[in-house]
């Protein structure tokens, strides 16, 4: 989360898709995936949800293209901040 920027980022694996530790487990965290979307929505916070259900194993070469989304939301919402102090 970047206060400054109103801007969260949440890196979502396989349990926030599929029940593979059991269905409690899993509408557990359903339940909490929609509470934290719902709570940055009151508070103005742009919420940028990146589906990593794909990596079985989490390596540095792997995560370098959430990185790269990361970063560029970043940027992104800088410049629009930005445009609007202007």
């Amino acid at each position: 989360y970047i206060p400054s920027l109103e801007l969260a980022f949440e890196l979502n694996g396989i349990c926030h898709y599929k029940p593979i530790y059991g269905i409690d487990v899993f509408t557990k965290a359903v339940f909490r995936d929609i509470l934290r979307e719902h709570e940055c929505k009151i508070k103005h916070i742009d919420l940028y949800i990146l589906d990593c259900r794909s990596e079985t194993h989490f390596k540095e070469k792997e995560g370098e293209k959430y990185l790269d989304e990361i970063t560029s939301r970043i940027k992104e919402k800088y410049e629009e901040n930005k445009n609007k102090d202007t």
